[in-house]
């Protein structure tokens, strides 16, 4: 009598471990719930599976060190964004210091990145943009691993220090719609070895490449005969400019150079096409 009734026990236990695992293979996945949510003026935002989503029309507003973004308690958990293209700018502060974001593209309605917008994005190794007008002071500030930006022929605007120590820079072109650019926008950029500067500019501002210490040659436009002091200080690897206006512009230029650096600099400024 006990075998029998151990047997049953054995044979009903067996039964409900089968009938268990057939409902867990058929209970329809659920998923995940979003980190975070929420709207932002008339914007609406979702952070789900690493990736922040902003969508709606109209700008995203600027913030502030004591009113951040919403997501900003969860900026370590961002590793992608996705703007909707109805996004017209991104404001002060928006992205700062999500250190585990890797790549922003701006859609085509973005114009306007303001101050610090993506300041501190450590993580963050390439920017694309198409149709931005204005880049804030500090915009993408201590993007340590930035190493690919393409700044768009719709640019008029670079404030100060907005690529303030992107150290993983190797290549800038700064295109000649280009008519005001701060001061440092491109100091400490350690890895920078070549920019070519078209911008319509008379004088390169001050401390615009100080600290690029392996900056081996750059490339100005005639309309560029002037520099801003420390403009190419600690430039040590500095051996040719190019240049596009006449003998006269060059020797102009090669003396403010020489003016603005704490010490002599061995370097040339030569004619574009003297490669």
């Amino acid at each position: 009598m006990r075998r029998l009734i151990s047997k049953l026990h054995i044979r009903v236990t067996a039964w409900l471990c089968v009938l268990l695992l057939c409902t867990a293979l058929w209970v329809p996945a659920v998923s995940a719930a979003p980190l975070g949510e929420g709207s932002v003026g008339d914007l609406r935002w979702t952070l789900s599976n690493g990736t922040l989503s902003v969508s709606g029309k109209g700008a995203i507003p600027d913030f502030t060190e004591f009113d951040p973004a919403p997501w900003y308690a969860h900026r370590d958990s961002i590793l992608r964004l996705e703007l909707g293209d109805g996004i017209t700018a991104v404001g002060r502060m928006a992205f700062y210091e999500c250190a585990a974001l890797a790549t922003v593209r701006l859609p085509a309605g973005v114009t306007a990145v303001g101050d610090m917008a993506f300041a501190g994005c450590f993580a963050l190794t390439t920017v694309h943009m198409s149709s931005v007008v204005t880049l804030g002071k500090y915009a993408f500030s201590r993007c340590f691993a930035l190493r690919d930006v393409t700044l768009p022929d719709t640019i008029t605007t670079i404030g100060a220090y907005a690529f303030y120590r992107c150290e993983s820079l190797t290549y800038v072109r700064v295109p000649a719609s280009v008519t005001a650019m701060g001061s440092s926008a491109f100091a400490y950029c350690s890895a920078l070895l070549r920019a070519d500067v078209a911008a319509s500019l008379s004088e390169l501002p001050e401390w615009c490449f100080y600290g690029c210490d392996h900056l081996t040659a750059i490339t100005l436009p005639a309309s560029v005969t002037e520099v801003g002091d420390d403009t190419f200080t600690r430039c040590d690897a500095l051996s040719v400019v190019y240049h596009s206006g006449t003998d006269s512009q060059r020797e102009q230029l090669a003396q403010s150079i020489i003016d603005s650096l704490p010490e002599g600099a061995d370097f040339t400024v030569s004619q574009i096409g003297s490669e």
